[in-house]
Parts: C-alpha cells; sequence; structure tokens
C-alpha cells in the first residue's frame, strides 16, 4: 500500500465513523418526529413527494400509525418502515417533515369538512324519513 492510499484510508475510517454517529443521530430524530406526529393524533394520513415515484408517508401500517417511505415501481409498491429505508430517503424524509405536517394539517381540516357535510346530509334524509316527532 502507498502512504498516499494509507492517508486517504485513514482519512476514509475517519469520515466513516463521524457517518455513523450522524446516521445513530438522524435516526433518533426521525424516531421523535414520528412519536410527535403519533401524539398530535389527527387521524388523518399524509404524503409528500421526496422524488419521482417515491413518497414520505405518514399512515397506518400495520395496525399502527407511523412514517414509511412508499416507492412506487412499474407493477407494485413497496412500503418501507422509515428506519429501514436506505439513509439516502432518511435524510431527505427529514427534510421534508415540515412539508408533510402541513399537509397532514390540510387533510385533517379536508376530512373535518367532509365528515361534517356526511352529518349534514345523513340528518337531511333521516328528517325524510322519520315518523313525525321523532327527530333528534
Amino acid at each position: 500500500m502507498t502512504p498516499e492510499t494509507a492517508v486517504k484510508l485513514e482519512a476514509a475510517k475517519a469520515h466513516a465513523a463521524e457517518l455513523r454517529l450522524l446516521t445513530d443521530r438522524l435516526n433518533a430524530m426521525l424516531v421523535e418526529a414520528e412519536q410527535a406526529l403519533i401524539a398530535i393524533n389527527l387521524g388523518v394520513p399524509g404524503w409528500v413527494a421526496l422524488e419521482l415515484n417515491i413518497s414520505l408517508r405518514f399512515m397506518k401500517g400495520g395496525g399502527s400509525w407511523g412514517l414509511y417511505v412508499l416507492s412506487e415501481g412499474h407493477s407494485r409498491e413497496q412500503l418501507t418502515p422509515i428506519l429501514k429505508a436506505s439513509r439516502r430517503l432518511r435524510s431527505a424524509s427529514a427534510s421534508a417533515l415540515g412539508s408533510l405536517l402541513d399537509d397532514l394539517i390540510s387533510r385533517t381540516c379536508l376530512e373535518k369538512e367532509e365528515v361534517q357535510r356526511g352529518i349534514r346530509d345523513a340528518d337531511q334524509f333521516l328528517d325524510r324519513i322519520r315518523p313525525d316527532g321523532a327527530n333528534q
């Protein structure tokens, strides 16, 4: 091994050690973000695009709410829990969390309006078919 290669390898090892520490920090922050979104308890899914055919999702998967990366291919979709996604996609996801929160807030308002509309329509229907005096 040449001295120049040895120096480059030592530098790369130092960078790799720092990369592992930074990745651990990123992962911890993503877990904290996921737990915070769950605690907000909005009850609606949301998503933002990370890149073509790849999105960051906050949704119910496997019975519990969480952050996921959805990759859409030619014939199939792959849903990956955030901490199982590639480091590149985890980093992109961290950058998209603010936009995801905005999407969740917007979707919560839209879904509330849809439910209110459904209640109004059901109430009008029930008013038509209830016997006199049975209006709630």
